[in-house]
């Protein structure tokens, strides 16, 4: 009897160790770039305001702001992107800069 005790305890240890797993999250530096843009005219808008956002199941955790430069590019420089699933990004650029806005 004892033996099935010390088999079930290992089985039970076995599953609360494989139940507390967490989602492995590497982070990894990259640089994010883009353009805005008129579509109708098809030439670079400067000095918009862009964010880019880091969510952590569904919270902003950080809001990294620049400017689109005078053709329209943007650029951020070593933002830390994570492997695990529970973050998100997005680019967004405010309605009261003129040109819409919007994730």
């Amino acid at each position: 009897m004892k033996k099935e005790n010390y088999i079930l305890g290992i089985l039970l240890l076995l599953f609360l160790v494989s139940a507390c797993r967490k989602e492995a999250d590497n982070v990894t530096q990259q640089a994010i770039n883009g353009m805005v843009y008129n579509q109708c005219t098809d030439s670079g808008l400067a000095n918009i305001p862009v964010y880019f956002q880091i969510y952590e199941d569904n919270n902003l955790i950080q809001n990294t702001g620049t400017t689109s430069g005078i053709n329209g590019a943007f650029s951020f420089a070593n933002m830390g992107i994570h492997s695990n699933s529970k973050y998100s990004y997005s680019i967004y650029i405010p309605s009261k800069s003129g040109i819409g806005g919007g994730k």
